[in-house]
């Protein structure tokens, strides 16, 4: 909390507030209570902790969520990044996890490519 980078927006004046995702659901709801945005910050692979704070939000009334989407982006079954993202995508339309005004972000990563679309 000490990071150049999180005193820049403290000058803001964006509150961060630290959590841990293995705090109860409450204990995140508590958290969580007064912000305008959660920026999820988790790797994509941790689902079950990724839902936990998207139901946190949600009861908590946050207004947008950014999900963990920064990545490559692969055909179903490629890559497992992008699959665990997907399973994310797909709670968005279940209305018990994700609040119907939420919009989600995602940030594809290309590659650079040479001649035949190869990778060099």
């Amino acid at each position: 909390m000490d990071k150049p980078i999180v005193q820049e927006f403290r000058g803001l004046g964006v509150e961060i507030v630290p959590g841990d995702l293995a705090d109860t659901q409450e204990s995140l709801e508590t958290k969580l209570k007064h912000a305008d945005i959660l920026v999820n910050t988790t790797l994509p692979f941790e689902i079950e902790h990724q839902t936990k704070l998207f139901l946190a939000a949600k009861h908590s009334g946050v207004k947008r969520v950014v999900p963990s989407d920064f990545g490559p982006s692969a055909p179903p079954g490629v890559m497992k990044y992008q699959d665990s993202a997907t399973t994310i995508h797909n709670q968005k339309r279940d209305p018990v996890h994700f609040h119907p005004s939420w919009v989600v972000v995602t940030v594809i990563i290309s590659l650079p490519t040479r001649g035949r679309r190869r990778l060099d």
